[in-house]
């Protein structure tokens, strides 16, 4: 919002791609050596940069027909009665001005494997809470998640985003209430800090620390992820930032979970990375709780929203509903009326529950 209103010019290097859609008004793209410039948001850039991409291929195909048109010409008729015209052709060739293919674009993909379904219901919370010294993170939230859910945690830095994840992980004990996982539940944990990898390992040695997978399949999962010769010999004391989330994610690839855990995984990463893991998250088989910043992420995502406000767990059906009503339910609690807060916030949660519950019970009809 202060951007907004600045009235100088900006220039600024981001990968949050709903920051970048918000406030520029044109795009400079490096890719392979070029910097092109396009007008616009970073929505409008997509846009323009595919076209330009379909237009530049059908350029260079009809180009290469008519190369080869102009080519058998001069093959057959380069030595007979023809053979003015076949000169007459091979000059035209030669002045033709080459159009370069179109540019090549280096893709990540990757697929999150869910382990064999065990049970519809997959996490029940009831009457958590937490605090940190004198401040109540949160309170008497209970909950339901099912099969296939895709929760995104949001809140302000410190709002206790990250101790949530960790209680659920069972590496910290709640003040109050029960974490009931189903029986059999297979869970991965992503850390925001990166800090679950041996520093004195190999890449390749950490990613076979914890897989079933032989040291060729290890090394091919690896180049899906930019981790490629010489890089996967490497110590991961010795890698950025973004090497290591990338090592992380291919160790959840490597084990099929339930349930994914994930505590700001797209730090680190640049856009194609993100649109990977994304993509990833989409088609994974199983139940994801997420913490993250990035707006692009959770709208693409989630299918329910927790909200960390005031003391409280805030739920909400998708990311659409959340942007109606959060900003003003927090002014609400900033401005409170004299209502028992509390006590309405617990009705909308429990009605909420009730008709998930319907809902999920007419899908298995």
């Amino acid at each position: 919002q202060y951007l907004k209103g600045y009235r100088g010019a900006m220039l600024l290097v981001s990968h949050d791609r709903a920051f970048l859609d918000e406030l520029c008004t044109r795009i400079f793209a490096l890719s392979n050596g070029r910097l092109r410039i396009y007008s616009g948001n970073y929505s409008s850039y997509l846009e323009q940069e595919q076209a330009l991409q379909e237009q530049q291929r059908k350029a260079y195909e009809q180009q290469e027909k008519e190369k080869e048109k102009l080519q058998a010409f001069i093959n057959k008729f380069g030595a007979g009665t023809r053979a003015s015209q076949a000169q007459s052709r091979k000059k035209q060739l030669e002045r033709m001005e080459s159009i370069a293919p179109p540019r090549p674009v280096r893709e990540q993909h990757f697929r999150l494997s869910a382990a064999q379904r065990a049970s519809r219901q997959v996490l029940d919370l009831e009457k958590l809470g937490k605090r940190l010294g004198e401040r109540q993170l949160f309170a008497a939230f209970s909950s339901k998640v099912y099969h296939g859910d895709r929760v995104a945690i949001l809140g302000a830095n410190g709002a206790g985003k990250s101790t949530l994840l960790k209680i659920l992980y069972g590496e910290i004990v709640p003040d109050q209430g029960e974490v009931r996982w189903s029986p059999g539940i297979r869970i991965g944990y992503f850390s925001q800090h990166l800090d679950r990898l041996d520093e004195r390992a190999t890449v390749v040695e950490e990613l076979l620390r914890e897989s079933e997978l032989t040291v060729e399949e290890a090394r091919s999962l690896l180049a899906r992820f930019q981790l490629r010769g010489d890089v996967a010999e490497q110590r991961v004391s010795a890698l950025s930032g973004g090497q290591r989330n990338r090592l992380t994610l291919a160790k959840l690839v490597a084990s099929p979970v339930h349930v994914l855990l994930l505590d700001e995984p797209t730090n680190h990463l640049d856009i194609p990375g993100r649109q990977a893991l994304e993509e990833a998250l989409q088609a994974f088989g199983g139940t994801v709780l997420f913490v993250t910043h990035d707006r692009y992420l959770v709208k693409k995502v989630a299918t329910r929203i927790w909200s960390l406000e005031n003391g409280l767990i805030q739920e909400y059906d998708d990311y659409e509903h959340f942007l109606q009503l959060g900003l003003r339910r927090v002014r609400e609690n900033l401005h409170p009326t004299g209502r028992d807060r509390s006590r309405e916030d617990a009705e909308r949660r429990l009605m909420r529950q009730k008709q998930r519950e319907a809902k999920q019970r007419e899908a298995e009809r």
